[in-house]
């Protein structure tokens, strides 16, 4: 068995990880058993990965790989860099106030289940600001945006789901997303934003800003829909049977 210690500050090894696991399968002949250990930065905890490349790569010493062959072998290798890529990061969505649609909240929860099959994955909800005849818009995005900067650290990669945002097909999406995977980002954060949108500050704070419709939706609606393209992104990234052209 040959070890790797590969000691890291974030997630930007899985290319070391799926080199040598090329550099294995490549020295047809061998079967190649891979421990990697992983030792993050200011982390005393211990993450082994453990690849096997089965003995059936003796058979392919006596003959050419077929196009095939290499092919889902290459679908393979997509994964493991996928799941290394993605396994120290989280993903957080705030949202301003609670739902008060049972049927949206079921709808929700689904997807949100089904990302984390994916991916560490929470939302946090931030009480929304009583609106009255004297308190004025205005009033309403500073007080909001005090909760929303208090539920964000310095290192978060903010992004805010916003109508002056980029708009993206869903597969430009998935592959913004996947680009953010490889760039040692821990947390993601997409925050939406109450009624009257969000204040000066939040705007300030933010990395990124993404429209998904030129049309208006509720922010109690709009979740839902962010939470279904955001599963459909990952199934996107997967080769999964899920999104259509």
């Amino acid at each position: 068995m040959l070890e790797l210690k590969y000691f890291a500050s974030s997630v930007a090894f899985p290319t070391f990880i799926a080199s040598k696991i090329l550099g294995g399968i490549l020295n047809i002949g061998k079967s190649a058993d891979f421990t990697v250990t992983a030792t993050p930065k200011n982390n005393n905890n211990i993450i082994k990965f453990n690849f096997f490349i089965f003995k059936v790569f003796l058979f392919f010493a006596k003959i050419k790989p077929s196009l095939n062959f290499v092919s889902q072998y290459t679908i393979f290798l997509q994964k493991v860099v996928f799941l290394t890529q993605i396994f120290f990061m989280n993903i957080k969505l705030i949202v301003v106030g609670k739902t008060d649609s049972d049927a949206v909240s079921s709808v929700f929860n689904d997807y949100a289940k089904r990302i984390k099959r994916y991916v560490k994955f929470e939302m946090k909800v931030v009480k929304d600001v009583p609106k009255t005849a004297k308190t004025s818009p205005e009033i309403v995005r500073k007080k909001e945006a005090e909760q929303l900067l208090q539920n964000i650290i310095e290192t978060d990669y903010v992004i805010l789901l916003d109508e002056k945002g980029k708009e993206f097909k869903s597969t430009e999406f998935a592959d913004f997303l996947n680009k953010k995977f490889t760039q040692s980002l821990k947390n993601i954060v997409f925050i939406i934003g109450g009624a009257y949108g969000f204040d000066k500050s939040v705007y300030e704070r933010c990395n990124f800003m993404v429209s998904m419709s030129k049309m208006t939706f509720s922010h109690q609606i709009i979740r839902v829909i962010f939470a279904e393209q955001l599963y459909r992104a990952f199934t996107i990234i997967n080769n999964e049977p899920y999104h259509n052209e």
